[in-house]
């Protein structure tokens, strides 16, 4: 396939990678699994599978469906959807990057990942709106009592990466029972790469995990002609930097292994 447009852009800029096969190397396999399927075939792939079924908090993979909840709840709509940023409320952390302190909307929010716009669409929708839909999106454990704006974040909310391989594959094939046109606003706004008959999404998410360690997501979605693939990544380690690098570089290699990239 041919070189993106985009190469990862978004990914590569927050992630500051010196080699990423250097630092995918520094996992321990039994510290990352990578899963692909092929939603055309129903052929599947899998890197570690002895971890897939284990399940950890989503960090900002959780929103795809957060997103997809305010907008069928009513809190946001694809017109409505700016928030203004409240220093008072939200303040200015160290460790922020710089996209984060000012005005969003969704679409913002979601390339930049910006966790206080999220918790603030969180306390939006309420606790019964999420209980309903992470029932119907069968969302992991569904369990939401970390409190309205932290249960995603290294709280009680758990998904596995054969969960979100599920959850994907329902979202592409447009089973979840949203509206499409919010499934596309979203996955407009995470275009990882792309070329005239592909196009590649993905949502990164990383935090820290319940054994202290940090855990990092690439979740997300490749179609091509003659391929419809979803996929899922997830690594831990004690060293941040190596959690970012690690998953974007596992995520490519298992592409190209299961063939879509």
């Amino acid at each position: 396939m041919a070189r993106g447009i985009l190469f990862f852009a978004a990914l590569l800029a927050s992630a500051a990678l010196s080699s990423g096969a250097a630092v995918a190397a520094q996992i321990a396999d039994a510290d990352r699994t990578a899963l692909v399927y092929n939603l055309d075939n129903d052929q599947q792939w899998q890197w570690n599978s002895a971890r897939a079924p284990t399940r950890y908090t989503p960090c900002s993979t959780f929103k795809l469906p957060n997103a997809l909840i305010g907008l069928e709840s009513g809190a946001i709509s694809l017109s409505r959807n700016g928030a203004g940023y409240d220093i008072v409320r939200d303040p200015l952390q160290p460790w922020w990057p710089d996209s984060w302190p000012r005005s969003q909307d969704l679409s913002s929010a979601l390339k930049n990942s910006t966790v206080w716009y999220f918790q603030a669409l969180a306390r939006k929708i309420g606790m019964p709106s999420y209980a309903s839909w992470l029932h119907r999106f069968h969302y992991g454990n569904q369990n939401t009592d970390g409190g309205i704006d932290q249960f995603w974040l290294g709280s009680s909310l758990r998904i596995s990466a054969i969960e979100q391989i599920r959850f994907l594959a329902a979202l592409e094939r447009g089973q979840l029972g949203v509206k499409p046109e919010y499934v596309s606003a979203i996955t407009d706004s995470l275009v990882l790469e792309q070329g005239q008959d592909w196009r590649m999404w993905g949502k990164t998410g990383g935090c820290l995990a319940h054994d202290g360690r940090w855990i990092g997501w690439l979740v997300g979605a490749l179609r091509k002609p003659g391929g419809h693939y979803v996929y899922a990544v997830n690594v831990s380690s004690e060293n941040w930097d190596v959690v970012r690098g690690a998953r974007i570089d596992i995520a490519r290699q298992a592409l190209k292994d299961a063939g879509a990239l």
